[in-house]
């Protein structure tokens, strides 16, 4: 018996519908046919689908886009005050690294997809990670990012 860690849900009908209405959208850009919702409480909050040749923009990914949506509609403060544990991200594709962090920036730990990487895809993903961490270079600075931190309203002040 192979042990598995993964968490399978049901996806409703009308979800999984739109999942593909979104996925055949980017077809027509010829994007790559990958598609998400958010949820919270079981509703549609967001949703979106890949936009990157359609709009020239890199980080515009189906996860990227469900969530600006949902922030959009809701506004900012309160998405954030949503209950995390009643949001859930399901995607029509394991999600990439800018997308995984993503869901760590805005604490959305209930991710589901459709369908899974293969290994030697999550392979090179992690390899080109751990290139970037080892090979990260900081330049010499007077201070300047704590300055502009400082002026911002909601920065701590000391």
């Amino acid at each position: 018996m192979r042990f598995s860690y993964k968490k399978k849900i049901e996806i409703p009908p009308d979800i999984l519908n739109r999942l593909i209405e979104l996925g055949q959208k980017a077809l027509e850009t010829r994007d790559v046919p990958v598609a998400s919702v958010l949820l919270h409480e079981q509703e549609i909050i967001g949703e979106g689908f890949n936009t990157v040749f359609r709009n020239n923009a890199a980080g515009e990914h189906a996860e990227v886009n469900a969530v600006s949506d949902a922030i959009q509609k809701l506004g900012f403060e309160k998405f954030s005050t949503l209950n995390r544990d009643s949001l859930i991200l399901i995607s029509t594709f394991e999600p990439c690294l800018m997308c995984i962090g993503l869901c760590t920036n805005y604490n959305i730990t209930n991710v589901f997809f459709l369908q899974e990487k293969e290994r030697k895809d999550l392979m090179k993903e992690r390899k080109l990670f751990m290139k970037y961490y080892f090979f990260r270079k900081q330049v010499a600075h007077n201070g300047e990012q704590i300055a502009l931190f400082r002026m911002h309203s909601d920065y701590p002040k000391e």
